[in-house]
């Protein structure tokens, strides 16, 4: 699954045992999904070991000499564990064989992908669901289903809450993990993780919803600030904007220390209409009374 889902396991973390442990003498992490080997964050390390097992890869990459790495990526076919703080994006999602349904494990040459320690443990991936309940939204459920809607060309995630009832419909109809099939997870009451390490999964969610709001823009248009609206941005062409000139006038969206483009319509000894944004620059064709336009476009007073 990609990234986006996982708002619930950044905030709260997961565990395949039934009574996960209250303190952090041991951790214990969850299957998330399969991802291709092609996936290669520039923040990954591996670790010097091979292991056999998901499980031991996702616990090394919790205690990496390094620092705490939120996601381990686990190769079957040769033991080797790959630790990161970044989840892969959905053009990297890899389906998971028929014969390992029931396991939770993906094929040997692709990456079985865990959550390396959290509270939510992985039930399966199905084909259908039950309709949520409407009241999910007000209360605290302890099950989650996520769903990967679209393909590889691009995908969003879908998230619902419920209860153990809400999800029974969903027995007899387990499947591969895959785009559009939807994965259950359960959170025992009362587990813990480690405040520090789920400060850094809230931290991580935090700049995953900043970005996908950046590329929200088409193309080569940047998201600019909206002035006096908080949390708004607006899509414009910064190359040929006529009152965001070569930027965003008040600021780029969730982007600090950016250069501020210019109001061309404010220049000095510029009439009305008289001037354009081209290639990021203002350029006037006409000046007022008294202004002469100079080489580079601008009106300079005589």
């Amino acid at each position: 699954m990609i990234p986006q889902f996982l708002f619930a396991l950044f905030l709260f973390g997961v565990s395949v045992q039934a009574q996960p442990p209250q303190d952090d003498s041991t951790v214990y992490g969850t299957f998330v999904g399969c991802a291709t080997t092609s996936f290669a964050p520039s923040d990954a390390v591996f670790t010097e070991d091979t292991f056999t097992q998901a499980e031991d890869c996702a616990l090394n990459c919790y205690y990496n000499p390094s620092g705490q790495y939120i996601w381990a990526y686990f190769l079957y076919g040769s033991g080797q564990c790959m630790c990161s703080n970044t989840y892969c994006t959905s053009n990297h999602l890899a389906v998971m064989p028929e014969e390992y349904v029931n396991t939770l494990r993906c094929a040997d040459d692709d990456y079985t992908v865990w959550v390396s320690a959290s509270t939510w443990s992985t039930n399966r991936c199905y084909s259908r669901q039950e309709d949520p309940e409407k009241e999910s939204i007000y209360l605290n459920y302890n099950y989650a289903s996520t769903q990967l809607q679209g393909d590889a060309d691009g995908a969003t995630m879908n998230c619902w809450c419920g209860s153990q009832t809400t999800y029974l419909g969903a027995n007899g109809y387990e499947v591969p993990c895959d785009y559009n099939t939807y994965a259950i997870f359960q959170h025992p009451v009362g587990t813990i993780v480690n405040s520090v390490y789920a400060k850094r999964q809230l931290k991580e969610r935090l700049i995953r919803i900043k970005n996908r709001k950046r590329a929200l823009c088409p193309g080569k248009m940047t998201a600019c600030v909206v002035q006096g609206v908080s949390d708004s941005f607006e899509c414009i062409d910064t190359t040929q904007e006529l009152e965001s000139c070569g930027g965003c006038s008040v600021g780029e969206f969730n982007v600090h220390n950016t250069t501020l483009g210019i109001d061309c319509t404010a220049l000095p000894g510029v009439p009305r209409g008289a001037i354009t944004c081209s290639n990021s620059k203002c350029t006037a064709y006409a000046c007022k009374k008294g202004w002469i336009l100079a080489s580079d476009g601008t009106c300079v007073r005589f």
